[in-house]
């Protein structure tokens, strides 16, 4: 089914629900435009999942896949040809959505395929012309594409991890035959499937199975990485929370000298036996970006070192060969490097054509004629636009967030504050209209989450605030409230300025960021009355811990959906029998009894000042457990508190329904507490 762009989207949108409730605001999914400058801005507008996203253009620069939104949290496939601006769209049944678009060639696209209310199904692929044709390459595997390799885009690598298929504690890689399309799409989550349909996906995934790798049997499975062209190259394990990387040499495996407590391996080097890292720690030095040789754990020359930062950021890499050619990263705001001529060049010419904006590429043809663009700023969302250098023209291909007026959204300002070791961090501001020293305006502060306290693979990923569009606190700041969000000695980019220890020292950064609150309120535009602080998931944590280092500073406190209390998460964990790699890395570096009770929450609460609100989803477990544990001991210390439970296992709390309500109550909360 082919059709012009504005019409496709017009019935992507009727393809949608109209409109959803949430707790007092409704969500209109029809209206793709702003509301009205003199209505308020609905909360759905801030929380909707952006109607475009992922764009790909393919290896000639003919065609551009995207996935695109038309109903609650679920995406669809949408191809559309460059030179006609004609679409042509692939809605997957049920409540199954798409993810992970790549191309394989110029007609063929590989795409994961899941649960938007669950869980992952597999890896599917399809034809342009034909894409409601799609058909399974493998399903109920765990799959997750792992490369494409460019020599042989129709023979991508996916990962199985352990506990798909069979047994055993390592994961596998498969070469997959995208050539064989007569396989279907099977349903197994039902209980009334007949269980001859499982016999059929079984046999189906063993013929895309072309080739199949397994891994390092020694340890626990904690991912691959391929090479420069595409072919499996490392494998990953890990042991009681120490990571090991292993060489593929011919048939077999051989382990690295590469000491992963000291590097950060980011990606494939130039060579077969090259990786890129984010190198050792340097005395007063923030951390390089590196090569390595991995056969011998030498460190090779530096790629980009920061003056003070250290590396945290994404590679770019040319279409054909994968060479590195520029590389994108944090400081206190967005910066890019490029070691390739041709693409500063292309830079500076980019950058004229948007004039103020961030305008990174991320993606282009072969031949390096046709480039799609991400544009944005902190007032702005991201959009994206094809760029044709030849031609000298470019496009808009889509808004990713279109019912976000600019011109209402508000300024970004970049402040530096002092830990109490005398360590300069940045911390992000964005104020109301009107705020200032006349007119002091409440606060809201947004930290970032904790890092990771486990993990699933071989590369430390880190939080941090940046600069850039950021929904949630321009949802606040449209409520009339100003929003810090401070980074903390845990964020990203910061480490070197600190004992690496204190990598999990989490009562230190809740310190750093009541340190941040207290020098922004030195400036007399924050209300010293009316500063709440709020964290969702990983960052609800340190809102409670800060609330508990500076008690008389936050007069109310926002925890939705977090853990507090770390000795019952490990205890949790070994119960369950879940934690696999995860539990290793928490139970070494923050096992202990002594320290487990350090950075528990719940048996301080007694030090909390100000009113609490406790959000969490319902029928989740452990998770759970983890807020009604702290909402018994909130009561036990007789500390003024709001509790609402959100979703359930068919709704997560992540749903855009369910985030509506969070924010709505939380709203309540703060218009209550905050007066």
């Amino acid at each position: 089914m082919k059709l012009g762009l504005p019409l496709l989207i017009s019935i992507l949108s009727a393809l949608g629900v109209a409109s959803l409730h949430g707790a007092g605001d409704k969500i209109d999914l029809d209206r793709r435009t702003p509301v009205a400058a003199n209505e308020q801005i609905p909360i759905g507008d801030f929380f909707r999942p952006p109607f475009l996203s992922n764009p790909k253009i393919n290896p000639s620069g003919t065609h551009v896949a995207a996935v695109v939104t038309a109903e609650e949290d679920k995406s669809r496939l949408i191809v559309y040809e460059l030179a006609t601006m004609k679409g042509e769209f692939y809605n997957p049944p049920g409540e199954t959505t798409i993810s992970g678009v790549q191309w394989l060639g110029d007609k063929r696209l590989i795409f994961e395929i899941g649960l938007y209310r669950a869980s992952f199904i597999g890896l599917y692929a399809s034809e342009v012309g034909k894409l409601g044709g799609c058909y399974p390459l493998l399903q109920y595997m765990g799959a997750r594409l792992l490369a494409v390799p460019p020599a042989r885009r129709d023979r991508p690598l996916a990962w199985i991890p352990p506990g798909f298929g069979e047994s055993g504690r390592d994961g596998r890689v498969c070469v997959i035959n995208t050539d064989i399309s007569t396989g279907r799409m099977v349903n197994m989550l039902t209980a009334a499937a007949p269980s001859g349909e499982f016999a059929e996906v079984e046999e189906d995934n063993r013929k895309h199975m072309e080739e199949l790798i397994h891994g390092p049997t020694e340890d626990q499975d904690a991912g691959f990485l391929t090479d420069r062209e595409g072919n499996l190259a490392f494998g990953f394990t890990s042991a009681d929370g120490r990571f090991a990387m292993h060489r593929r040499v011919g048939d077999s495996w051989e382990k690295s000298p590469v000491n992963l407590d000291e590097v950060d391996v980011l990606d494939f080097g130039r060579t077969r036996d090259e990786v890129i890292v984010r190198g050792p720690r340097q005395e007063g030095k923030p951390r390089a970006l590196r090569f390595m040789n991995a056969a011998t754990g030498e460190l090779g020359d530096v790629i980009l070192q920061d003056e003070k930062y250290d590396f945290f950021g994404g590679l770019y890499r040319e279409p054909t060969k994968n060479g590195l050619i520029g590389a994108g990263f944090q400081r206190n705001g967005p910066a890019m490097t490029w070691f390739d001529e041709n693409y500063l060049a292309l830079q500076k010419i980019l950058d004229g054509y948007f004039p103020g904006m961030v305008v990174r590429v991320v993606g282009a043809d072969d031949a390096g004629r046709i480039f799609v663009v991400q544009v944005s700023s902190e007032r702005q969302p991201p959009s994206s636009y094809w760029v044709n250098l030849e031609k000298q023209s470019f496009g808009l291909i889509e808004k990713h967030y279109p019912w976000i007026d600019p011109e209402r959204m508000r300024p970004v300002s970049i402040i530096a504050y002092k830990t109490r070791e005398g360590r300069r961090l940045d911390a992000y501001v964005t104020l109301p209209a009107g705020a200032s020293k006349q007119k002091p305006v409440p606060l809201v502060v947004l930290p970032p989450a904790i890092p990771p306290a486990y993990r699933s693979s071989f590369e430390v990923n880190r939080e941090r605030a940046f600069w850039g569009f950021d929904p949630e606190a321009q949802f606040w700041v449209s409520r009339g409230y100003a929003v810090m969000r401070p980074n903390h000695r845990g964020s990203a980019g910061y480490g070197w300025m600190f004992p690496e220890s204190d990598q999990w020292e989490f009562t230190k950064m809740a310190d750093d960021v009541a340190m941040a609150t207290r020098y922004l309120l030195n400036a007399g535009v924050i209300d010293p009355g009316r500063i709440a602080i709020s964290g969702f998931g990983p960052s609800a944590y340190l809102a409670v811990a800060a609330a508990q280092a500076d008690p008389e500073l936050f007069k109310a406190v926002i925890a939705v959906h977090g853990t507090y209390d770390w000795a019952g998460e490990v205890r949790a964990l070994k119960t369950g029998g879940l934690g696999g790699v995860g539990l290793g890395v928490l139970t070494r570096h923050i096992g202990d009894s002594a320290k487990l009770a350090e950075l528990s929450l719940n048996s301080r609460v007694d030090r909390l000042r100000g009113a609490v609100f406790v959000g969490y989803q319902r029928e989740f477990g452990d998770s759970t457990k983890q807020s009604t544990d702290l909402i018994s001991d909130l009561k036990r210390a007789g500390v003024v508190h709001e509790v609402d439970s959100f979703g359930n296992l068919r709704s997560p709390i992540n749903l855009v329904r369910n985030r509506v309500e969070v924010y709505s109550k939380a709203e309540e909360f703060l218009a209550k507490h905050l007066k």
